[in-house]
């Protein structure tokens, strides 16, 4: 009965309230254009924005790193948000978005699919892409994948349950240290320690048994998305309803059996997607591909789009939004990531805006990487002017 209470517990602060917390931003959305998908993705990029924001300032301004504090304050956080988002997602203007039929018609919906569209070839598509997804939960379930960074990252992650101290242990050997700057900034195992705490479970089984079952989803969630946005850009669309399915089995595939190096993305996707630089190339670098490749279709005529003029601004700053919240969570991932999911960002709308001769997309892009430029200055500062001992 307590396994299963924890369990509960582990769902409901790892998946249901970052879901539910996706209902805020889709406000933004004009209601053709709210999905599943969409509102899972954004819900996440929500948890882990306000987790970093909230979190650095815990790291550096108190004694040790009160991990406690974090605690209190971020469940606060995440419980008027998933209230918040919960009750936003249940507005709906009369007349729009009705019948999307059961929780699978609108989780294709999400990808841009009609269930009932969906021809004999394309179903059983669908099929053997969720007998995969579902081989590797339960790969993901039934072993558990050592990695050599379990020594640092994971250790991190118990000592600070433990010990309510963040980043000031040695995970080595267990003795007191100042700031580990080249990792302490990375919040993303202490956002781990924090399901645990939440949940009773020792973060060893969380980091290795439960993030596995919520992160594969997810991963898979944003290349539903960024692979429907390129069926559409291929126009295929139209052609074959079969298209994003294969995709999708390709994609799966590549996860599978890319254990051809120890530095493929795929390979730290199965072997070790707890880890923040899994996430980072798995998770966000396609998801900033999506977000551009969205905003640039926005600024097209409405037979390009989809949308009319009022809908296609209100699309836009959904995805400045989650531009947004995408520059944030990078330093939640990995050190290096506000440098590269920056960069990707600056790169990105200067093609979209050369080729829809829009230069608004590259000086709003200007704004939304402020938070990659700030994480970047204040890492700098703190690996000149915190001395180890």
């Amino acid at each position: 009965m307590a396994a299963v209470i924890k369990l509960v517990l582990c769902i409901f602060w790892m998946v249901f309230l970052p879901v539910a917390a996706g209902g805020i931003p889709c406000l933004l959305l004009p209601e053709s254009r709210r999905s599943f998908l969409r509102r899972a993705v954004s819900g996440y990029l929500v948890s882990f924005t306000v987790f970093e924001i909230t979190a650095l300032p815990v790291l550096l301004l108190t004694e040790r790193g009160d991990f406690g504090l974090l605690c209190r304050i971020y469940m606060a956080e995440m419980l008027l948000l998933g209230i918040l988002g919960a009750a936003a997602g249940r507005r709906r203007k009369p007349g729009e978005a009705a019948g999307r039929g059961s929780f699978a018609g609108r989780v294709l919906y999400g990808c841009g699919i009609s269930a009932g569209a969906q021809g004999k070839k394309a179903k059983l598509l669908w099929v053997i892409y969720l007998g995969l997804l579902a081989f590797k939960l339960v790969m993901a379930l039934t072993h558990t994948f050592f990695d050599g960074d379990d020594a640092y990252y994971v250790a991190s992650s118990v000592i600070a349950d433990e010990t309510g101290s963040m980043y000031r242990i040695l995970p080595y050997v267990g003795g007191a240290t100042s700031l580990d700057v080249r990792h302490a900034m990375a919040m993303l195992p202490m956002w781990i320690a924090f399901i645990a705490r939440m949940s009773g479970t020792h973060a060893t089984i969380v980091t290795h048994t439960m993030i596995p079952l919520a992160f594969h989803p997810l991963n898979d969630a944003v290349l539903a998305l960024l692979g429907s946005e390129l069926v559409r850009t291929a126009g295929r669309e139209n052609e074959s309803d079969s298209a994003l399915p294969a995709f999708m089995i390709i994609a799966a595939l590549w996860q599978v059996f890319g254990n051809v190096s120890i530095y493929t993305p795929e390979n730290f996707l199965i072997m070790r997607v707890w880890q923040g630089k899994s996430m980072f190339v798995n998770f966000l670098i396609p998801l900033v591909f999506y977000i551009y490749l969205c905003l640039g279709r926005s600024y097209g005529r409405a037979e390009v789009s989809g949308l009319t003029e009022e809908n296609s601004g209100r699309e836009r700053s959904f995805l400045f939004a989650a531009a947004l919240m995408a520059s944030c969570t990078a330093g939640l991932f990995t050190s290096m990531a506000p440098v590269l999911t920056g960069g990707l960002m600056g790169l990105m709308s200067i093609y979209c805006a050369v080729t829809v001769r829009k230069r608004r997309i590259f000086l709003r892009t200007l704004i939304v990487v402020l938070p990659c430029i700030i994480y970047t200055a204040l890492w700098f500062y703190l690996l000149f002017t915190v001395k180890p001992f």
